[in-house]
């Protein structure tokens, strides 16, 4: 009787030893912050200049369309908008004396709709049963070019150049018909808006 009430009296002993132990521990904290700024952001991967030559009667009669001219990648913290604008309502021309012969709106701007690659489909024995399908590009929908506040040319969601749609190809078709002999010159700039 006398060991059992001792080895009661230790384990209660034990007990409020390792009470004390866990009770004498202590914590330390801080708060975390995240600051997130809005960020909207456009580049264009090639800013060369565009040349339409008009040198046949064809060209002047059909236009001519230029396909990916340039590329434009987007960054932006919220959905997007790009809109391209004229510097004028006419291209103005280097002698200054045809200056009102082609207007800002028969320059027509679209975004290259990108398609995807498409791979071979082989059977076991490695027998073509459908051939592959090159990456391709397929038909612009094209807004004619306006002064400011511009042609909406592509919308978009929030995210990086790796966020789908966020970095795409634009077209060119300029159509004026039979222009005098000059030189035609005109800025397009493209501005970027969150929705």
């Amino acid at each position: 009787m006398k060991k059992s009430i001792l080895t009661s009296l230790a384990l209660v002993l034990v007990a409020f030893a390792a009470n004390a132990q866990s009770s004498s521990s202590t914590t330390a904290q801080h708060n975390v912050k995240v600051i997130a700024s809005p960020v909207l952001d456009i580049s264009m991967t090639s800013n060369t200049e565009v040349e339409f030559a008009f040198d046949t009667p064809e060209k002047y009669e059909t236009g001519i369309t230029k396909n990916a001219i340039t590329e434009l990648k987007v960054k932006s913290t919220k959905p997007w908008t790009v809109k391209a604008s004229g510097s004028a309502a006419n291209f103005v021309s280097a002698s200054g004396d045809n200056n009102a012969e082609i207007a800002v709106g028969k320059l027509e701007i679209g975004s290259t709709i990108e398609i995807a690659a498409v791979p071979a489909v082989l059977d076991g024995l490695g027998n073509v049963l459908t051939a592959a399908i090159p990456a391709s590009f397929g038909n612009a929908t094209f807004a004619s070019l306006t002064t400011a506040p511009g042609t909406t040319v592509k919308t978009g969601l929030k995210g990086g150049n790796n966020q789908t749609g966020n970095t795409f190809k634009l077209d060119y078709k300029l159509n004026p018909g039979y222009i005098a002999q000059d030189t035609y010159d005109m800025t397009v700039t493209y501005t970027i808006s969150q929705n």
